[in-house]
């Protein structure tokens, strides 16, 4: 197989880890782009993921599920105590509207935009019919972040 130059970085490195391995230089020297999600959907979307092979909805398991996934923030953070990590990219997209967003990146980038392939798509329910109220609040508190800086509500 083809060897990475980096092999300290896997599919989901945070944004430190990539400033680490490609050094201060190259680092200043590259756009930067993520995207969010409104974090209810992003974690029932998780959850039923075809890699996960869920065959039905287990509430502990969901539970646990999303005290384990990490919020956006986190992967964008470059210091402890900042209070925008969304900052330290160029551009973030929404997931919402994650075609037109990519068109504007390569816009600003002077590069064809290409079209986005779907993967990983899940069959499963409206999001907010996998919670409850009890639910529902562990997620607004452990995204707040993106959920106030994104102005994300539960639908």
């Amino acid at each position: 197989g083809v060897r990475s130059p980096y092999p300290t970085l896997k599919k989901h490195s945070t944004l430190a880890e990539y400033r680490a391995a490609l050094g201060e230089k190259r680092w200043a020297a590259l756009y930067k782009f993520a995207c969010v999600r409104n974090p209810w959907e992003r974690i029932v979307s998780r959850y039923f993921s075809p890699g996960r092979q869920v065959k039905a909805w287990d509430r502990e398991a969901f539970a646990s599920l999303v005290l384990k996934t990490s919020p956006v923030a986190d992967y964008l953070r470059l210091r402890a105590e900042e209070k925008d990590p969304f900052e330290n990219v160029d551009r973030m997209m929404r997931f919402e509207t994650l075609a037109e967003d990519f068109r504007s990146v390569c816009a600003e980038l002077s590069i064809p935009p290409a079209p986005l392939p779907e993967y990983n798509r899940s069959k499963r329910e409206h999001y907010s019919r996998y919670y409850d109220g009890e639910l529902r609040a562990v997620v607004a508190e452990r995204f707040a972040l993106e959920i106030e800086r994104f102005g994300y509500a539960f639908d």
